[in-house]
């Protein structure tokens, strides 16, 4: 997991970017905060003595005490078709097995997130900067243009004295 969740959780700024990208680094960074305290005590450390990999060897050896022999498989995706089939009592695919989402395209899949949410952020946050600027331009120039009246009207006062 630290190749993956781990390494994509210690990222900067998901808090901000999720404040700004509300349709995919807002609801990932929103479920993220919740899962995985919740289920592996931590946000970041997946170490060797990780409270997530204990959480995740304690959930392992209650399914292990749980789940009858008979219906528990031990399998390990890089195994193949093989005993996935035997368990299930179904014929081998002619197919090759699958080899989705693994590590790296979890970290390709967050990092394209996370470079879209940040332009989206650079991109509002420009917008808005140009918006203020042009609000604030109206507001001096609208300033200037009564202070050149002002001092037209006070020119005739400073003649009397």
């Amino acid at each position: 997991m630290d190749s993956t969740g781990g390494r994509v959780l210690r990222w900067p700024l998901w808090n901000t970017l999720a404040r700004w990208d509300t349709a995919l680094a807002g609801p990932f960074w929103e479920f993220s905060k919740k899962v995985m305290p919740a289920n592996f005590h931590t946000m970041t450390d997946f170490s060797d003595k990780s409270p997530a990999r204990q959480a995740f060897h304690d959930h392992y050896d209650v399914v292990k005490r749980i789940v009858p022999s008979e219906r528990m498989l031990e399998f390990k995706v890089q195994e193949g078709w093989g005993p996935l089939c035997k368990f299930l009592d179904k014929e081998i695919p002619g197919e090759e097995f699958p080899k989705l989402n693994d590590s790296k395209q979890f970290v390709l899949a967050h990092s394209l997130m996370w470079w879209i949410a940040f332009a989206k952020m650079v991109g509002k946050a420009s917008f808005m900067t140009a918006v203020s600027g042009v609000i604030a331009s109206v507001f001096a120039m609208w300033r200037l243009k009564y202070a050149v009246k002002i001092a037209a009207m006070l020119r005739p006062i400073a003649d009397l004295s």
